[in-house]
């Protein structure tokens, strides 16, 4: 509603010009690890969302990016040309995973291998309602599942969120192999590393405030903010340096030049001095240089959408919605919206098999049904009708399980799928032709009637009871028999050929329900969009901002929006009454318009004595005391 509003000029819009990346070049090689560092805010997982082609179709971009890569198939010949032999073990590797049928056994048994994922190759994965596996592996499974597939180039942000620094380190040291051995490329955004996963990587893409301040080898960084002025302490990390050297608060400390006076080096002035930086010279020459797209070889990139022909997409989707019915019985009925951006199959591949393996679960539970209460209720001894009826609350089961899972996959949310879908069930059911009679019905509302998928599957059930033989007699003082009477007062249709048009009507709302589900799961997006979190530092708000452009205000901590008297006064409102002990000072310091609140406090040091911990590596363990 806001954003028809803003489009009319009825409101304004809080939409502001932001400029997330600007003049970000660089190459990524194969076979090299790149660690993508910068502070929040800077631009990290949208340069990553930009390289992977993942951007919000919002945003304003004129980016381009070209691929280079080798072929592995021409792998053979060019080692027998420069008189390699190979590794015995990887050459093994590398001939299975080429020889037909036995590419995938081989490469999951070789990526659960070196992630460590052997203990729990057969385990549930688990939710917040089943135990599985734990959190680290969780982690590792994901990581898992993208290199599984044919993907060279793999984009990573924040990958050891909620790790350890010792399961990072495993993770981080299973992609290097992997980038090594498979000649492949990766991009990993990390926070806060430890130095020995930094010292995992290549290459080190520095960004600060949308611009890259670093672009080049490892080894190289330092020797560049040395020529800057600013040198890493001794026992200080490299990636902790990095990220805090172009922060203004932190800069000062790392200042060496002690017969220079020191001022704020702006991210716009490294990213300056970077060009002129023998790596960043280099790098420039190397950009300049346009690549001879003569040598690309035609399957450099994948000409396909997704790895596998349509019956193996087919196959395998329905081979895993039977082990998740196997598994949980309401497993399935939930989980009906995946993350299509990974191209794992297309939404057709999934909605077809949640479709046609729910048939003979429909068959069994109806049957169940309507096999032990058919003649207990009572209705007409005849087994023809039994079997009509049985196959009409089939044909109704199918229809009502395409209409909940459209139901959930267009509205994308638990809160909006159960609010719209109580709706539209009220809906069905009033206008359906029980709860009101079609000639009850307003005339206003009578399209509800006849697009409603339960007046059909109704005329048809009551046709196919009230036309049979027991109700048949005629009641005195009436000229038509009692079923025919029945129907008419309800305002049901008395032909015989409603029961086939019921059933033909029911059968085109399961196609058509099913058709909208496997077009919502395609089309329709998430409602989140990804924020990223920005500084004004002349107001001191802080600001969040959505992909698309919109701004939003929020206070928090030290970077609050109260300013002058009207905020000192309404935190006099609010601290008065509970505490009396707050200083003055506090309300001056935002009548000065200082940023933040002064809060008194009573400094305390706490003095640990003899703490022991470990901490796990590969091949290796040591204890710290």
């Amino acid at each position: 509603m806001e954003g028809f509003l803003n489009y009319v000029h009825v409101v304004p819009s809080r939409k502001k010009h932001l400029t997330i990346l600007k003049d970000v070049n660089g190459i990524i090689k194969p076979r090299r690890m790149t660690l993508l560092l910068g502070p929040p805010s800077s631009g990290k997982t949208t340069l990553l969302l930009a390289l992977a082609g993942r951007l919000d179709p919002d945003l304003k971009v004129s980016v381009k990016v070209e691929f280079e890569i080798d072929i592995l198939v021409e792998l053979s010949r060019r080692e027998k040309a420069s008189n390699i032999k190979p590794d015995p073990d990887i050459d093994v590797f590398m001939k299975a995973i080429a020889a037909e049928g036995q590419e995938t056994n081989v490469m999951t048994d070789y990526v659960l291998k070196i992630l460590g994922l052997e203990v729990c190759a057969d385990t549930v994965v688990g939710d917040a309602m089943l135990r599985g596996i734990s959190g680290g592996q969780r982690k590792r499974v994901t990581t898992g599942e993208m290199l599984v597939g044919p993907a060279k180039v793999l984009f990573m942000d924040e990958i050891s969120t909620g790790l350890d620094s010792s399961t990072t380190f495993q993770v981080v040291n299973s992609i290097k192999q992997y980038v090594k051995i498979l000649n492949g490329t990766a991009v990993i955004s990390l926070l806060q590393p430890a130095p020995e996963t930094y010292d995992l990587f290549d290459d080190i893409i520095l960004l600060s405030e949308g611009q890259i301040v670093y672009h080049g080898p490892r080894e190289q960084v330092l020797y560049f903010f040395e020529s800057m002025g600013f040198q890493c302490p001794e026992r200080k990390g490299v990636a902790d340096f990095l990220q805090e050297v172009t922060s203004k608060k932190d800069q000062m400390q790392y200042w060496v030049r002690k017969d220079e006076p020191y001022r704020f080096i702006t991210s716009e002035e490294f990213a300056e001095a970077f060009q002129s930086f023998r790596v960043g010279m280099e790098l420039g020459d190397e950009l300049a240089t346009p690549f001879d797209k003569s040598k690309s070889h035609p399957a450099a990139l994948a000409t396909r959408k997704y790895g596998v022909s349509r019956i193996e997409l087919l196959k395998a989707t329905m081979s895993r919605e039977f082990l998740l019915m196997k598994r949980n019985s309401f497993v399935y009925i939930f989980k009906i919206i995946q993350q299509r951006d990974m191209l794992f199959y297309p939404s057709w591949a999934y909605a077809l098999p949640a479709w046609i393996l729910k048939i003979p679960i429909s068959l069994v539970e109806v049957a169940i049904w309507v096999f032990i209460t058919y003649y207990v209720i009572g209705f007409d001894p005849d087994v023809g009708r039994l079997f009509k009826q049985y196959i009409l609350l089939v044909a109704v089961n199918q229809m009502a399980g395409g209409l909940f899972r459209f139901i959930g996959a267009a509205g994308r949310n638990m809160i909006i799928a159960n609010t719209f879908g109580a709706f539209a069930l009220l809906t069905l059911f009033a206008l359906g032709g029980f709860v009101l009679s079609r000639d009850q019905i307003k005339k206003w509302w009578i399209w509800g009637y006849w697009i409603s998928p339960l007046m059909y599957g109704q005329n048809a059930i009551v046709v196919n009871e009230f036309l049979g033989r027991s109700w048949r007699h005629v009641l005195p003082n009436s000229t038509e028999p009692l079923g025919i009477e029945v129907l008419k007062s309800r305002g049901f249709f008395t032909e015989a050929y409603w029961y086939w048009l019921g059933f033909g009507a029911l059968l085109g709302f399961t196609l058509l329900l099913n058709l909208f589900f496997t077009l919502a799961l395609a089309i329709l997006n998430p409602f989140e969009k990804p924020r990223a979190v920005i500084q004004d530092e002349q107001q001191g708000f802080e600001q969040t901002e959505e992909t698309s452009g919109a701004i939003q205000l929020s206070t928090y901590g030290n970077s609050s929006s109260y300013k002058a008297e009207a905020g000192a006064e309404q935190i006099r409102r609010s601290t008065s009454s509970k505490s009396s002990s707050m200083s003055e000072a506090a309300f001056e310091a935002i009548h000065t318009k200082k940023r933040g609140m002064v809060l008194p406090f009573e400094p305390h040091s706490i003095t640990f004595d003899e703490i022991t911990y470990s901490v796990d590596m590969p091949q290796v363990k040591k204890i710290f005391t």
